[in-house]
């Protein structure tokens, strides 16, 4: 889930990609078990591109992220996947950053989709990570210390409140070819973040809602816009959908007695809400069955 500089790690952005993401507990976990020897007939999905680069091998994923939902399911799959690539060929196991590369690659280059890569980074690292560029390679600090202040934030005063509605990521970011990047302010969120000041931070939610749909007027629509009301008038301080936008989950920031009204608010209207926390290990593996990842 980023944090901070969303869009500047998508092709073609305008803004110097640099990132605060941190990974939460909605885990996706994938299986290996014998399959088809042959190819499939297109490939279009990371499954298929698993399929087809290892013949007489399928993977089952088991996720609590739903599809098109913003909390970044695609990357960790792609990141899942290529990790069980390389344990079912039996080399050595990637370092964090080229395993995220790796997915990042299989979905952007191999499968065409014009996205970034933090969520793919920060599912390989886990935790909270700062992402910069270096010499045009993607650069990970993880941030140990932002990790453990944002779960304080998330048992208080956090929720994930699902729109309903989902959305192909590539589609809304690809959009006219205008950048959908915007500017935002690495260094203010840390300092909330870690000092505690929820009531800052939901101003700066705030304030980043505005700014993306500024740049790209794409990420919202008449239901969303509906919602983010609907949330404010039952108490929450800062509103903003995370993911690339058009649908998925609205990341919702209110003092911790208005967290619980809202969440009885979303529950009588029949919408589904996480409390999510921090998840401080990336991916990992484990071996049965012979040792067949």
């Amino acid at each position: 889930m980023t944090l901070a500089g969303g869009g500047s790690d998508l092709p073609g952005s305008s803004v110097r990609p640099r990132l605060l993401s941190v990974a939460i507990d909605v885990r996706v976990t994938v299986a290996v078990r014998p399959g088809p020897v042959s190819a499939p007939v297109e490939t279009t999905t990371l499954l298929d591109l698993f399929a087809s680069r290892n013949p007489g091998s399928q993977a089952v994923v088991v996720s609590r992220s739903p599809s098109g939902a913003g909390l970044g399911g695609s990357g960790a799959l792609a990141v899942a996947l290529a990790r069980a690539e390389a344990a079912l060929r039996g080399t050595t196991a990637p370092d964090p950053m080229n395993l995220a590369l790796e997915a990042w690659h299989w979905e952007s280059k191999l499968l065409g989709r014009p996205i970034g890569y933090q969520d793919q980074v920060v599912a390989a690292y886990g935790g909270a990570v700062e992402v910069t560029v270096d010499s045009g390679r993607p650069r990970c600090t993880p941030r140990p210390d932002l990790a453990t202040a944002f779960d304080h934030l998330l048992a208080e005063h956090l929720l994930l409140v699902d729109t309903g509605l989902r959305h192909d990521a590539a589609e809304v970011s690809r959009g006219d070819g205008r950048s959908p990047s915007y500017h935002t302010e690495p260094d203010d969120v840390a300092s909330r973040v870690l000092a505690g000041d929820w009531i800052g931070y939901a101003e700066l939610l705030n304030c980043q809602w505005r700014a993306k749909r500024e740049a790209n007027p794409r990420v919202t629509n008449v239901k969303i816009d509906q919602l983010v009301g609907d949330l404010r008038a039952a108490g929450a301080a800062g509103v903003k959908l995370i993911g690339a936008g058009g649908g998925g989950f609205l990341q919702v920031c209110a003092a911790a007695d208005r967290c619980t009204e809202i969440e009885s608010w979303c529950a009588s209207t029949g919408r589904a809400v996480l409390r999510p926390a921090v998840t401080f290990a990336g991916v990992c593996l484990e071996r049965e069955n012979g040792g067949r990842p």
